[in-house]
């Protein structure tokens, strides 16, 4: 009768098979994972399908218009901060027996604390970088606690510009408003074009 011997593979080397098949298993779950944190720094980048950048910061303060304190939106805001100190300056002297040194003390901090603050929201939000983006109604730029939504139906015409040796995005609206805005050089305008071509159909180039 014959006997068939069949040899056994030595007890180190599955175990160093097996390790490699794990470790095999482990690097194809390790690249799709890298692969996904790879695209999502894409998109936070604005290098990716998201059309979504900030305004280069010097860029827009040099072409804002200029800081002006006096501005009538500063001043109305003065006024109503003012008027709310006021009111309840004179609530607290009903209530209460003051002085007239206490009552010309709380005079004072009532006109002086309403130019105070609206001075200080002011000067944040003309120091404020624009940030753009877009959502199912339009574009949407925004800067400090201004808000502008540019609706896609609004859009007339938009294009591609150089100011001063710098990338900006012309968006020209029905009344011949141009809405402009400097590109920032983590965004592609392939991403740009192919987002305004799908919401408004129009091709860049604007009207001379």
């Amino acid at each position: 009768m014959a006997c068939v011997l069949v040899a056994e593979p030595p007890r180190s080397a599955m175990w160093l098979a097996a390790s490699n098949k794990q470790q095999a298993s482990g690097d194809a779950a390790y690249l799709p994972s890298v692969a996904a944190m790879r695209y999502n720094v894409r998109l936070h980048n604005g290098r990716g399908l998201s059309m979504k950048w900030r305004e280069p910061w010097l860029l827009g303060l040099r072409h804002q218009p200029r800081f002006n304190p006096f501005h009538w939106g500063v001043l109305k805001t003065a006024l109503g901060v003012s008027g709310s100190f006021a009111v309840l300056g004179a609530v607290t002297l009903l209530t209460r027996e003051r002085s007239a040194s206490d009552i010309a003390l709380s005079l004072a901090i009532c006109v002086g604390m309403g130019p105070a603050i609206a001075l200080l929201a002011y000067t944040l939000n003309w120091l404020s970088p624009r940030k753009v983006d877009h959502g199912p109604n339009g574009i949407v730029i925004n800067k400090g606690e201004s808000i502008l939504l540019l609706p896609w139906q609004a859009i007339a015409s938009y294009g591609f510009v150089t100011v001063e040796g710098e990338g900006a995005l012309s968006l020209r609206d029905h009344a011949g408003v141009d809405h402009r805005v400097f590109l920032s050089d983590r965004i592609s305008r392939t991403v740009i074009e192919r987002t305004l071509r799908e919401h408004t159909g129009l091709v860049p180039g604007l009207p001379r």
